[in-house]
This record gives structure tokens, sequence and C-alpha cells, in this order.
């Protein structure tokens, strides 16, 4: 399922799930809800029941595991697969809906690796024992040409499917005894977890009522993006619509040119993915590195300072967006600040953030027309100018500043809320920022030699 997964085949990944769920289901009462759901849209009557004696404990947690991981991926294909564009009927809903129909009901287990490289070959061509299922994911749309028509009615029912869905499995995330940092599916639960408050926050928000044309932002991120996604705002008078473009657990570190780590390839999967030409992406990952790896970095003694270590990093990124602007010269490329709700991680947060944000390194930026996110204080009593480039000491009393209450989702990740207040502004200023065509330099005799 992880395989499909990072080759960005979320549909098979899904009905790989379902399949699963098929082979276990006399082990969990109830759990043909969760196909006719997806499949068909039928309200669930009853909560699935499993507790961890009634299965081997393995067992329970790859059932639980594959549970989090389709509602990840049906968050993350819906609306890109299409909208209803009146109503909710069967024959109108979401586009991908009738592909997983497809997949499970001709039991397609194998993906041509011409389908990840985009050649998108026939199934005669891929030989008679591969069947191909051809859709439009992954395709490029024309230069100018791409967006997303959206109702009110295809808003309502993506809520309502992963409503219905993390409601029909809370009963048995609620059973599970073990604490979830000691069980290796703890990220899969985070996920869960994340989605679900981001669905009952936009419940609470009633913000489902929109219509009109949505141009895409698409953030390439890791989870911090998925509560920014398909989040709308408005700037300068034109609808935008945020993708997430997920690379879990992706770290700066992972992408610099010398690695072979399985986040580099999704995060390359995810780049090829997105429209040739002029369309505007987003990076919100160095979060996991400020939390993880630049302390290890140090503590293995690899820099003599975390402000060291923190440079070095930055330089990583640089080769990053440089390698991304010699390959993708029309995109218009956003560095979004890593979230700084962690208290234990603030100083290294707040730190990076400068960085970004530094003048000096702002030369490096533009010359790869990188344009920086500057979001304004995330903090009670800390003025927008001290949050952005206020001295450390401001931080090095860990705890003491108040995280903005209307920002506080699960202590770890924005909330939704962020992309009005924070994200919105930063990102309308970016959009003034201009970019110098490169002087021409004048032909001399040293050219001749």
């Amino acid at each position: 399922m992880h395989v499909y997964e990072l080759r960005m085949d979320y549909v098979n990944a899904i009905a790989w799930g379902l399949r699963y769920l098929e082979c276990v289901k006399g082990a969990i009462p109830g759990v043909e809800q969760l196909q006719d759901l997806i499949l068909h849209g039928k309200k669930p009557t009853e909560p699935l029941v499993l507790a961890e004696k009634t299965m081997h404990v393995e067992n329970f947690h790859d059932t639980l595991a594959v549970l989090f991981t389709i509602l990840k991926l049906l968050y993350l294909l819906h609306p890109s697969w299409g909208s209803p564009l009146s109503s909710v009927a069967e024959a109108d809903r979401p586009k991908y809906l009738e592909v997983i129909k497809n997949v499970v009901e001709k039991d397609i287990v194998k993906v041509p690796l011409e389908r990840v490289s985009g050649m998108g070959k026939t199934a005669e061509a891929c030989g008679k024992d591969r069947s191909v299922i051809e859709w439009p994911f992954g395709e490029s749309a024309p230069s100018g040409n791409f967006g997303f028509d959206a109702t009110q009615e295809s808003a309502q029912y993506q809520m309502y499917i992963l409503d219905q869905y993390s409601r029909l499995i809370f009963p048995i995330v609620q059973n599970v005894t073990t604490l979830w940092s000691q069980l290796k599916i703890r990220n899969e639960h985070a996920f869960y977890q994340v989605i679900r408050m981001v669905v009952n926050h936009r419940k609470e928000q009633g913000n489902t009522d929109f219509s009109g044309k949505y141009e895409p932002v698409f953030m390439v991120s890791d989870s911090h993006g998925v509560s920014a996604g398909w989040e709308r705002f408005t700037v300068g008078g034109k609808n935008y619509i945020i993708v997430p473009k997920l690379v879990t657990g992706v770290k700066i570190y992972h992408l610099r040119k010398e690695s072979n780590f399985y986040t580099k390839k999704l995060f390359w999967n995810q780049m090829n993915s997105l429209p040739k030409g002029d369309c505007k992406v987003v990076f919100n990952f160095g979060e996991i590195d400020c939390r993880e790896g630049i302390v290890t970095a140090y503590t293995r003694g690899y820099y003599e300072s975390l402000d060291q270590s923190l440079v070095a990093l930055s330089e990583m990124f640089l080769d990053l967006v440089t390698t991304v602007r010699k390959k993708y010269k029309d995109m218009q490329l956003f560095a979004h600040p890593v979230p700084q709700v962690l208290v234990p991680t603030r100083i290294l947060t707040h730190t990076w953030n400068k960085l970004l944000a530094d003048d000096i390194n702002d030369v490096q930026w533009r010359l790869q027309k990188l344009r920086i996110l500057r979001f304004k204080s995330v903090y009670v009593g800390v003025s927008d100018e001290e949050c952005l480039n206020g001295s450390d000491e401001i931080f090095s009393k860990r705890g003491e500043q108040e995280f903005l209450q209307e920002l506080k989702l699960d202590g770890t990740h924005l909330s939704p809320n962020y992309v009005q207040s924070h994200f919105a502004p930063a990102f309308e200023q970016a959009l003034t920022v201009t970019f110098d065509p490169p002087k021409k330099r004048k032909a001399s005799l040293d050219d001749l030699s």
C-alpha cells in the first residue's frame, strides 16, 4: 500500500486497502460499511468494533495502519479528481470513486512502471499479464488552463465522506490500550488525528459554502500541509485553493544531491505531477529537520554548533531550490516558514525562519526567483518584527511565549485558521516581489579562447 502511495498511485493504494479489509472482515463486524461509504456514499449504520485481543497484535496494528492510510489518501485525493457541478447524485460524484470501483472490481494489483513515468502505455502494450486503467492523474494541464470548479455541494460531499469515515473507525481507535508513541504505526495514527481535527474544525466553521473557479496553490510539504490543504482564500480579488502535495516525513536533509532516501523520490514524483509552466508552488518543510536532524547532526559531531548545523541546512535548501529552478524555469516558487508550535524546538524553528528572511540569504533566494513568505507574529505579546527578526534571547527561555489560541490544533500542527490570518497576507505580499531580469554581459575576446 505504501509502495503505491510512493508512486502516487493513490487509487490503487485505496483499492489495495479495501481488499485487505475484505480479507479480515471476519474479525471486524461491519467493515463492509467502509466500502459502501467510499464507493457508493452510503451512510454507515453502526460503528466498527475491533479490539486488540480479537486479532494477533501485529495483524491488529496492520489493520489500523490500513484504516488510517485510506483516510489520508481520501483526504489527499478529493477534490482533485473533479467535483460534482450541481448535485451529489452518484453519477455526479468525484471521478475517482468510479475509478476505485473499477480497480476493486477488476482486482488490478499491478501497476506498470510506465504509468509512473507518465508514458501512459495501454494494457496491450504492457503485456497480457498486466491490466491498466487509464486516468488523468499526473497529466499536466496546459499552462494557464488549470484550476478547480468548486461548488457548495462538492465541498459538503467531501466533508461527508471524511467525517463519516473517521466516525466509523473512531471506536476502534479508542480500544487501543498501548501508548501510540510506543507503536510502529504512530505516524499513521498522527495523520488520522490531524485529519479528524481538520474535518471537525471545518464543520464547526461551516466554511463549505463557496462557488466559482479557484486557482491552485500547490503546497509540497510534510504533514504540516494537511491542515492547509483544500483551504480557500482570496487576495487581490482572485480566488485560490491550496492543493496538498504530501511528502510524508520529508526533511531538507533527505533532498540533498547525494541522498537516495525514499522521500526524495516522492518529492520529485510530486514535483513532476504539477502543471508545467506558470503555476504557484509553496515549499513547506524543514520542521522535522529542526525537531530531529539539526540536534542529531550536532550531537554526532558533524558541526561545532547548532548555528553551523542550521547554516549547513540552509545551504542544502539553496541547492535544492537551484535544482528545482533549473528544471522548472517558469514555476512561481514560495518558501513557507516552519511552524513554531512545538515549545522544545522553538529556538531552532525561530532561527531557521530568521535565516529564510535574512537579507544576505535573500540575495541568493532572489537569484533563484524564490519568494519568502513572511508571517506576522504567532505569539501573544510578541510583535511581528520581534517574531520574524527578534534576537534569539526572546526564545531562549522556552515556553514563555504564549501561542495564539486561534492557531492551535494538536500541539504540533497549525490550525487551518492560519491560512486566512497568516498565509494569505504573506502570500499577497510575496506576489508583489519582482525579480530583475539577468543582466546581459558584453562579449569579450576571452569568450573566443
